[in-house]
């Protein structure tokens, strides 16, 4: 299996695999969408659909940091994730210290991700 390995915001390594991608997108355009989630950062338009954006150190260390890329995963609800840089495409094996991804994994534990304790939905 092949895989896209990446660096998030908050500086820590990852591994996806290419068939649960849809793209990656350089310096995105994205617009705040107030009563999400608080790693929702906003919304962007890609390939003529509206995605969530998740901010991935929000989630882990609770601050926002610059991107420079988003990574587009493929799930139930289409979403992408912004990233400080994008590594490599590795094949077979991914490499110590890099961490998997589970694309419906990970989705799960965005719709379900509140530091305030009350539940907002994904969309």
């Amino acid at each position: 299996m092949d895989f896209l390995c990446f660096v998030a915001n908050h500086g820590k390594e990852y591994a996806v695999s290419i068939p649960d991608m849809l793209g990656i997108v350089n310096e995105p355009v994205i617009t705040a969408v107030p009563g999400t989630l608080p790693a929702i950062v906003g919304m962007t338009k890609f390939r003529e659909s509206l995605i969530a954006v998740v901010d991935m150190s929000i989630m882990f260390s609770g601050d926002s940091e610059n991107a420079s890329a988003m990574v587009i995963f493929a799930a139930s609800n289409n979403f992408g994730v912004l990233v400080q840089e994008v590594n490599d495409i590795v094949r077979g094996q991914i490499p110590a210290g890099c961490e998997f991804i589970d694309v419906h994994d990970f989705e799960r534990s965005v719709t379900t991700f509140d530091r305030s304790e009350s539940h907002i939905e994904l969309f």
